[in-house]
């Protein structure tokens, strides 16, 4: 995660700097989205700027493992049937999770075995991602967003897409979370256990809050589920 961080930051920053982007969101949900990741957006500062790109990147990129693209992207054959059969799974109340995470496991070492098909749903997933990347940076952003950056984008995301899409199919349960930067219209404060300050600050009050936690479901006892922090989410914390 932290190579995927510094890949988006430097886009981030590169745009930030190359011309007219104005934080404009077309709508009231976008507006809420940037809001609440970016507190501070509106003052059009070039850091700002750059803080909201890489912040809507995550955002978009917790929304699409959410809607888990589990073996990646295929239009037909087995994959696009295994994705279709593991979202219907949903409709199956006696379906633990466990056994469904099971059968995941098991039908991805199944079609990996077709390596060519494998390697095509992977350039297809990653070319799905872009394009909902750009839809969803048009929302936030708004109008003056340049989708010829996007290439530069895709370059420098691809060696570290595959292993953060593979968190979905281990054998243990990951969750990847935007933590927001306010609570209750209130700044957060800075917690050491989740965060981790893109400048190396150890206390204050949140700015941004611009890349996802990484965290851990482990069971203690029957019922309990604990949330153990594999890799922090990226911050900004106010001078």
């Amino acid at each position: 995660m932290n190579g995927l961080f510094s890949a988006v930051k430097n886009w981030a920053l590169n745009v930030s700097r190359q011309g007219p982007l104005e934080l404009q969101p077309v709508d009231r949900r976008g507006r809420k989205v940037l809001y609440e990741q970016v507190p501070c957006f509106e003052d059009g500062t070039s850091k700002q700027k750059m803080h909201a790109l890489i912040a809507m990147f995550s955002n978009a990129l917790v929304c699409w493992m959410d809607a888990r693209h589990i073996f990646g992207s295929a239009s037909a054959g087995p994959i696009a049937s295994a994705t279709n059969l593991f979202k219907a799974f949903d409709e199956i109340p006696s379906a633990t999770k466990q056994r469904k995470k099971q059968w995941a496991i098991l039908t991805n070492e199944i079609l990996s075995k077709n390596i060519q098909a494998s390697i095509e749903a992977s350039h297809t997933t990653l070319a799905n991602f872009i394009t909902y990347i750009e839809s969803a940076l048009k929302v936030m952003v708004g109008p003056s967003f340049d989708s010829n950056s996007l290439p530069a984008l895709r370059t420098a995301i691809e060696p570290f897409m595959p292993i953060v899409f593979a968190l979905q199919i281990q054998e243990a349960e990951y969750r990847v979370v935007l933590l927001s930067a306010i609570n209750n219209g209130v700044p957060r404060n800075f917690d050491a256990i989740k965060m981790e300050d893109v400048f190396g600050e150890e206390k204050g009050i949140l700015q941004a809050s611009v890349f996802p936690a990484v965290f851990k479901e482990v069971m203690k006892g029957s019922d309990k589920v604990e949330h153990i922090v594999i890799c922090r989410g990226k911050v900004v914390i106010a001078p």
